[in-house]
């Protein structure tokens, strides 16, 4: 496909998707969602703006599903990993299947792997770098906590409006609480990490029970369960780890790689 004069300064990669956080509105995009995977040479790539729901159908795409896609470096964040594309250049490329213990995405993503985040906070204070993918030693708890009020009020108010003029738009629905992970690295200065998961799938877990039926306190312990059944049960789970921002150094969870363990395994302590 060919690139319009609009996208001429930018070049396509192809790129596996491995991250989708949870939308959150945006004054100009209608929503921000983050969303990040791994190109061909093994290069990470944080890819903005990307309005997912308002995609066209045949330019969504799925977790583990290769995109090719026209991007360039993101002038305005100086992260290595940030990109911004031309959604309008979106192509699904190819799902990677899970398979027996996930072994095709083990086999790209495990070789870029860090051995902490330790190791992240090294590189960053070298080369900027602000994700990275890293399996924990060990898990704590995953912690349920309610939000106060909404941090970003304004900016719903003005989505709403925008929808009011999109016949496409849906309303975006806010979670209510967060879940911080807390775990630690296998790193001798690991002093351990309380880190929220922005997973899309937390959002679409929680919202699907509210669907069914659940009041929110209950759909919520349901969901903060279900993720920490990833620690307990046999997973072999591994932690894709980004920065909140360009001056806000600190890592989050941005999502959860959870195959089935070749035996059991018991991260919580």
């Amino acid at each position: 496909m060919g690139l319009s004069s609009s996208t001429s300064r930018f070049w396509r990669e192809r790129v596996l998707i491995t991250v989708k956080t949870y939308p959150t509105p945006h004054p100009t995009h209608h929503e921000a969602v983050c969303t990040a995977g791994i190109n061909e040479a093994g290069e990470w790539r944080r890819l903005w703006p990307i309005p997912f729901r308002y995609l066209e159908k045949s330019r969504q795409f799925r977790r583990y599903e290769w995109i090719n896609v026209a991007l360039r470096k993101q002038s305005g964040d100086p992260r290595p990993e940030s990109h911004v594309v031309d959604p309008d250049t979106i192509v699904p490329d190819g799902f990677v299947p899970a398979g027996r213990h996930w072994a095709a995405r083990r086999a790209i993503l495990v070789p870029h792997a860090a051995a902490s985040v330790e190791e992240l906070q090294d590189r960053r204070a070298i080369d900027g770098i602000s994700m990275g993918f890293l399996r924990p030693k060990s898990v704590a708890r995953l912690e349920l906590i309610w939000q106060k009020s909404s941090a970003c009020s304004a900016a719903q108010e003005a989505q709403t409006r925008q929808q009011q003029l999109l016949a496409s738009a849906r309303p975006l629905q806010e979670l209510p609480f967060r879940l911080p992970l807390h775990y630690a690295c296998d790193d001798p200065r690991c002093p351990g990490h309380e880190q929220n998961i922005t997973d899309w799938e937390v959002g679409t877990l929680c919202f699907k029970l509210r669907h069914a039926g659940r009041d929110v306190r209950t759909a919520a312990e349901e969901t903060r369960g279900a993720f920490e059944r990833f620690f307990v049960e046999g997973h072999d789970t591994w932690l894709f780890v980004g920065t909140l921002g360009p001056a806000k150094p600190t890592f989050i969870v941005t999502g959860l790689f959870y195959p089935k363990a070749d035996r059991q395994t018991q991260l919580f302590i």
